[in-house]
């Protein structure tokens, strides 16, 4: 079944100024999350909708297994008409109101609609027309957030009560008076998602002043008069029009009656009914979020909100998160079970062996546990993870080309949360893959050590199968001996990061023997693929990777070869041997 979404605004994304910051932090997790999920999006407005477009294309289409489809339904522009109470008309007596002289802006008193810029046109107006000669202004809605400075305003300048007038609180028979009553609105809002009370001055035939920003001229189409609401003398120029030239003004009001046709909720409602009708499951791959290469992600909501803060692209492991864990929290997500499954879609060819990098901690009160990753039932590598937060890597075979899929197992201790988590086994802060070459998880290495900050720009060119059938790559560095001098620098540096545990010491040992078999077969290109899972099982030592600097001297790829010697040059800076063949290829490289 489709997972559709209705969405009226982002304002706390793209107007935070206006929300508090709790409000826009909630509704960051929460609209990014389920972005995540949704097949289809319904926005309120063609301006909303294009702004989600525009979201999703500038921070969520790089971690999106599929985008969701985005349409509009603008909201209906009906409203009921209801009969005003004795009440109502004796409060309009007793404000001096009753006969219609006063203009009317509803909607909260919050900075976000920006009630000062009226008060600002009207002390322009009184100044050349006299207190006597214009409308009152009346501004109906309760008291909004952080608005001070306009309540502030207005007490200080004792202009309440006199020609300006607050209503908190109206029932809607009180609101429908008032806007029968009006001579007309204003709606000056910074920003909408789309504008009720322009919809609803329509309705009673009464000319709108409004915003030409964000939805709101979408709402009064032809029908308002249009301002800058960061410019008073802009609201004034077409305001004084309004008052002064009774015919420009009767003319605009007859427009209204005579042309202005409400779209009601049945035909609103039928549009929604349409767009869900038509609406089809976009991802069927039972994951919901892509990974990219050589990328490191957070698994919590901290990242995704500072990434948003700062206009940058969402790059978040939290989703692939799916079964076993509590819920996300800022620094990452703890698992609720022994037995927790982490999938997700990633960049991939098939039959492919892919290196993992997954930062693990656990409970400060257990001091330790153990972690195994488990693939097809089978046991892949166990880390001993402690309350320290800290990066492990493994090896794994990907078979579909597209899907990773792991179980994380902790069987061994648990810890029993006095809140309502209860159990709580282990937790992740992060994942990273690389596709195995060297140049690209060495890239990756240095990316972990940093924390996610990449320095060094690498590229891999696509790859070429050779006559042993082994797929080949031929690396571009951009400055190639600065990127080697600064690789070598972050090799050591996570060499003793993370330390080799007994299986990877065994398979590396495999590794060397099958290298250094195949050099021997001058089958250069399979024993250089052979050193590199060597290094990615954390085995990197000097003559190693001189050997393989000579395998990918005899492959032709002397640049990635003199990368190979810069790393061993770092590793041992006193053995001859390796200063020799480091010197030579330099050499050899600024002379070509």
């Amino acid at each position: 079944m489709p997972f559709v979404l209705f969405v009226h605004d982002l304002i706390q994304i793209r107007n935070r100024e206006y929300v508090l910051q709790d409000a826009n932090s909630k509704f960051i997790q929460s609209f990014s999350d389920v972005l995540y999920l949704a097949d289809l999006i319904i926005a309120n407005s063609h301006y909303v909708a294009a702004d989600i477009k525009k979201f999703i294309d500038e921070q969520m289409k790089n971690n999106l297994v599929v985008l969701p489809e985005v349409v509009s339904a603008p909201l209906a522009t009906e409203h009921k008409h209801v009969t005003p109470t004795f009440a109502d008309h004796a409060l309009l007596r007793t404000l001096g109101i009753d006969t219609g002289s006063y203009v009317l802006c509803v909607g909260t008193m919050e900075i976000r609609k920006n009630n000062l810029y009226l008060v600002k046109v009207w002390e322009q107006l009184i100044r050349i027309h006299g207190v006597n000669n214009i409308p009152k202004l009346v501004f109906c809605g309760k008291r909004g957030w952080h608005n001070e400075e306009f309540f502030d305003y207005i007490e200080d300048k004792q202009y309440v009560g006199t020609w300006l007038h607050l209503i908190e609180s109206a029932p809607e028979t009180l609101l429908s008076l008032l806007y029968e009553k009006s001579l007309f609105t204003c709606f000056v809002s910074y920003a909408e998602g789309w504008g009720l009370p322009i919809s609803e001055s329509l309705s009673y035939g009464k000319l709108c002043v409004a915003s030409k920003t964000t939805s709101m001229p979408e709402v009064g189409g032809q029908f308002c008069l249009y301002i800058d609401p960061y410019d008073p003398n802009s609201g004034f120029d077409v305001i004084n029009k309004l008052i002064v030239d009774k015919v420009f003004f009767n003319y605009r009001e007859d427009f209204i009656k005579n042309n202005y046709k409400e779209k009601t909720w049945r035909d609103f409602s039928q549009e929604i009914t349409g767009f869900i009708d038509n609406s089809k499951l976009i991802n069927q791959s039972g994951v919901y979020c892509f990974i990219p290469p050589s990328t490191i992600t957070s698994s919590g909501n901290y990242d995704v909100r500072k990434a948003v803060d700062l206009d940058k692209p969402i790059l978040s492991s939290k989703m692939a998160a799916t079964s076993g864990w509590h819920q996300i929290e800022d620094w990452g997500i703890w698992a609720s079970k022994s037995v927790a499954i982490f999938e997700c879609a990633i960049e991939s060819k098939k039959d492919t062996l892919i290196s993992c990098f997954i930062k693990l901690k656990c409970p400060d009160e257990m001091g330790f546990t153990t972690v195994s990753v488990v693939q097809s039932g089978f046991v892949i590598e166990t880390f001993n993870v402690t309350s320290k937060p800290q990066w492990y890597t493994f090896d794994v075979d990907i078979h579909t080309g597209s899907k990773l899929e792991i179980k994380l197992v902790s069987p061994s201790r648990r810890f029993v949360s006095p809140d309502s988590r209860g159990k709580i086994f282990f937790g992740i802060l992060g994942f990273a893959y690389s596709s195995g070459d060297l140049i690209s998880t060495v890239s990756l290495i240095k990316k972990v050590i940093n924390d996610g900050v990449n320095v060094i720009n690498i590229n891999t060119i696509d790859q070429k199968e050779t006559a042993t059938d082994i797929p080949r790559k031929e690396f571009e560095v951009i400055s190639t001996e600065i990127a080697a001098n600064a690789i070598a620098d972050f090799v050591s540096t996570f060499y003793s990061e993370i330390k080799p545990s007994f299986f990877e010491r065994f398979f590396g040992s495999l590794y060397l023997q099958k290298a250094r078999n195949n050099a021997r077969k001058k089958r250069w290109e399979a024993a250089a693929m052979y050193y590199m899972k060597m290094f990615n099982r954390g085995l990197i030592e000097a003559k190693p990777v001189v050997q393989l600097g000579h395998a990918l001297n005899e492959s032709g790829l002397h640049r990635a070869a003199f990368i190979a010697y810069s790393i061993a040059y770092h590793l041992s800076p006193d053995d001859d041997d390796v200063k020799f063949h480091y010197e030579l290829n330099l050499e050899r490289l600024r002379k070509t």
